[in-house]
């Protein structure tokens, strides 16, 4: 965990499951590229919590941003945390060492996935059939064969498939609290999670952390939803 030192290194590893919904145990494929320019729609929910005795006010503080040198993919986790950094610089935070920075920042996000059946209907198109007529008509026979369109009709059919549900959580620590007294104090949480996700993480994480920005250093009180179109989360 970024070469942590000091006597309270044994402080964070913990927080990473204290403050996790879904913890990172993540199923699903990942590459050593982001998934960038994608268009795809994203839903989100957002809920940010502020220390009743912190102000909210970051811009200036120093930071620096811890690393889980336990998670499952520590690629994955380095282009989270540099994401993270990039979002954190936007804000107007200063990045830090360890041992000088007022804020501790660091990420944890994972995925559940749910296997669902619903039913769906089915037009059919009816098609055609050929029927053949005969008979006697004023003494002489006939016959003549025509073709009969056949109406449409419903059919349903099962279908089964997986949805993903994707969540990033971002959390702010007192780093001299932690430094001087090893009190983990959160100044600041925010968490956001996707309703309809796809399977590859990397395509929620830029709009995740977005929606996390957004509304930085907020105390949101309720639940923020938000539509999302394409990547929309990387800060110019």
């Amino acid at each position: 965990m970024a070469a942590l030192i000091l006597p309270y290194r044994s402080v964070l590893p913990r927080l990473w499951s204290a403050t996790s919904r879904h913890q990172a145990s993540l199923a699903v494929p990942f590459s050593l590229v982001f998934a960038l320019g994608c268009t795809s729609i994203h839903y989100l929910d957002m809920d940010g919590y502020l220390h009743p005795q912190v102000a909210g006010k970051f811009a200036g503080e120093r930071v620096f941003v811890v690393e889980n040198e336990n998670a499952p993919n520590l690629v994955l986790e380095a282009q989270v945390a540099q994401a993270l950094r990039l979002h954190l610089s936007s804000k107007s935070l200063r990045p830090a060492e360890l041992e000088d920075a007022d804020i501790y920042a660091f990420s944890v996000y994972g995925a559940t996935e749910e296997d669902l059946t619903r039913v769906v209907p089915i037009r059919r198109r009816g098609g055609t059939v050929e029927v053949d007529t005969s008979g006697w008509y004023a003494g002489e026979h006939f016959s003549s064969r025509s073709t009969v369109k056949l109406p449409s009709r419903k059919e349903y059919r099962t279908v089964s498939e997986t949805r993903y549900r994707h969540s990033v959580k971002v959390v702010l620590l007192d780093a001299r609290r932690l430094r001087t007294a090893s009190e983990v104090r959160i100044l600041w949480l925010g968490e956001v999670w996707d309703t309809k996700g796809s399977a590859d993480f990397r395509q929620q994480m830029h709009p995740l952390l977005g929606a996390v920005f957004k509304h930085f250093g907020q105390n949101t009180g309720h639940t923020v939803y938000s539509k999302v179109v394409g990547q929309g989360a990387m800060p110019c």
